[in-house]
This record gives C-alpha cells, sequence and structure tokens, in this order.
C-alpha cells in the first residue's frame, strides 16, 4: 500500500527542467552581449560548483560569487537570474500535491542548496505542502545514493516500499528504484496523472 508520494523540485514542480541550460537563455536575453564564454563553458562551470554547493562544501554565497567570477558577470545579475528560473512553478503540480496530501505524506526530495531552496519555498508559501523537506545539502548526502532515499522514507515514517518518488532524471529514478521505491519518470502533468492513477 502506498503511503508516501516524494517529490523532486527543479523540473517536476518547476518549469526550469536543467538549470544551466535555463540560465543561460534567460539571462543572454535580460542582459544581451554579457556572457562572453560558450553555452559548453557555462554550463561546465555551474555544474562544477553546484556539486559542491549541493553537499554544502560551499555555501550559496560562495556558489553564486564563484560562479560569476568565472563566467565574468555580474555577481547580483547572476543571483538574480538564478533564482528566477528556479522559481517558476508549476501551478497544475502545486494544486496536485494538495490533492494527494489529503490522503498520502508528501516528501520533497532535491538535490539543492539549503538558503536557496529554504528561501524558494518561504517566497512561494509553500511550507505547509510538504510532510518533509529532504535537501542534499543539509545532509552530505545527494541522489542518486541510497542513503537519502532510505532517510527521507525514514522521516516521513514509512517504509521504502510504501513509496512513490517523482524525479525527470532517469539517474535518480534508477537510484530510488533500487531501495524498492515505486518510482514515475517526470514528462509532464498528464502523463504522470495517468500513472498515479494507475498505481494508486
Amino acid at each position: 500500500m502506498i503511503k508516501a508520494i516524494i517529490f523532486d523540485y527543479g523540473g517536476v514542480l518547476t518549469f526550469e527542467g536543467q538549470f544551466s541550460q535555463r540560465f543561460i537563455d534567460v539571462f543572454r536575453s535580460e542582459f544581451p552581449g554579457e556572457l562572453k564564454k560558450s553555452d559548453e563553458e557555462i554550463i561546465r562551470i555551474i555544474k562544477s560548483y553546484w556539486r559542491l554547493a549541493r553537499t554544502a562544501e560551499i555555501t550559496a554565497d560562495e556558489f553564486f560569487q564563484k560562479c560569476a567570477s568565472e563566467i565574468d558577470c555580474n555577481k547580483e545579475d547572476f543571483e538574480a537570474v538564478s533564482m528566477k528560473c528556479m522559481s517558476q512553478l508549476n501551478k497544475g503540480m502545486l494544486e496536485l500535491v494538495k490533492e494527494l496530501k489529503s490522503k498520502y505524506r508528501i516528501g520533497l526530495l532535491s538535490n539543492h542548496i539549503s538558503k536557496i531552496i529554504r528561501n524558494l519555498i518561504k517566497m512561494n508559501k509553500l511550507d505547509n505542502l510538504f510532510d518533509v523537506v529532504i535537501i542534499s545539502s543539509e545532509h552530505s548526502m545527494f541522489k542518486p545514493n541510497a542513503d537519502i532515499y532510505l532517510k527521507t522514507a525514514k522521516m516521513l515514517n514509512v517504509k521504502p516500499e510504501e513509496c512513490i518518488f517523482i524525479d525527470d532524471q532517469e539517474s535518480n529514478i534508477t537510484g530510488a528504484r533500487e531501495v524498492n521505491m515505486k518510482t514515475i519518470l517526470f514528462k509532464n502533468k498528464k502523463d504522470l496523472d495517468r500513472q498515479l492513477k494507475e498505481m494508486l
């Protein structure tokens, strides 16, 4: 019996998808000519520091500063565009979470930077949507490592096999499946609704 449903943040509850490319598209639109490096180089820089920030090896401020410095753009502009890209919530998905919360325990599991996502949750008044929020940088572990899925289930007070985990990254889905969670690879809300109907 399913007792809990666990959602990823970026690309599931938001429209951001792959943050690095979304950032580049928005930044080039809002600050034409400021980004001199290639898309590939910018993506490499962002991903390299994101890996450190998601496990708290560097702070959110250090993430913004180091990325802006290497990309050679204004730090305030980098931070503003980053937050904008991370804040584009899928309202249909939020409504779905609210509906499911009346019957199931709801978790949020994200490879994210604590300060950033906690601010996003507060700013968008999402606090009451989730029974448990697990952020990789607060626990020094991240998807697809088995420990973070097991910790999430434990904090939800359920067994892994009593959970459905929803994520837009195949590797994260594989990690959840390996600890016996039911999984859904997120493509769009219509497809998710269909799969949840079959599973619940």
